[in-house]
């Protein structure tokens, strides 16, 4: 409830450093700077510990107020923070396949995620959100493009259900294992 009419960058996962959430931290300090109605809010377990790390560098940085950690979400808590949040965030160093991502891409949101996402090349021909490289100076600059111009979300959140709909929906998803097993039955 302390976040409503406020714009929530929302990043749902492992809390772990492969996964890019300190280069995201890093980020959203810039953001922060730059409008003062943004709040990043991070879902997911911290089974190594990394949310410490992460929890000084707010603190040294002034950001501690505008970052909220939730823990693991599932159910009704998930797709609370998805309806909420105005963009979703997966700056990974390396991800095979981010089901997190998919889901936000279902729930609507614009997403912005690195180059190192398998997915990357499907979301930006789908202009289903906006692809960076690792570094937090682009990760920043993109995040506030977004958060800035809701004309832009909302674009690229119906291009974004669109793309999870025609590409990874149960329909599709039956008809890719069916020509997986048809291929491997006759050796082609």
């Amino acid at each position: 409830p302390a976040l409503e009419g406020k714009k929530i960058v929302l990043y749902l996962g492992r809390i772990v450093a492969r996964k890019g959430v300190g280069l995201l931290v890093h980020a959203f300090s810039r953001v922060a700077q730059a409008m003062k109605e943004a709040y990043l809010v991070i879902a997911g377990p911290d089974d190594e510990g990394y949310g410490g790390t992460l929890k000084r560098f707010m603190d040294q940085s002034g950001i501690a107020g505008r970052v909220a950690f939730t823990g693991y979400v599932s159910g009704r808590e998930k797709l609370r923070l998805l309806s909420d949040a105005d963009v979703f965030c997966l700056p990974s160093y390396h991800e095979n396949f981010g089901m997190a991502l998919v889901e936000a891409l279902a729930a609507r949101l614009p997403v912005v995620v690195s180059d190192q996402v398998n997915l990357h090349s499907e979301i930006e021909a789908a202009q289903a959100g906006l692809v960076v490289p690792c570094g937090a100076e682009e990760l920043a600059s993109s995040l506030l493009r977004l958060l800035k111009d809701e004309g832009l979300r909302n674009t690229m959140g119906k291009n974004a259900q669109r793309l999870a709909r025609e590409k990874y929906g149960w329909d599709n998803a039956a008809d890719a294992v069916i020509k997986l097993y048809e291929s491997l039955v006759h050796g082609y």
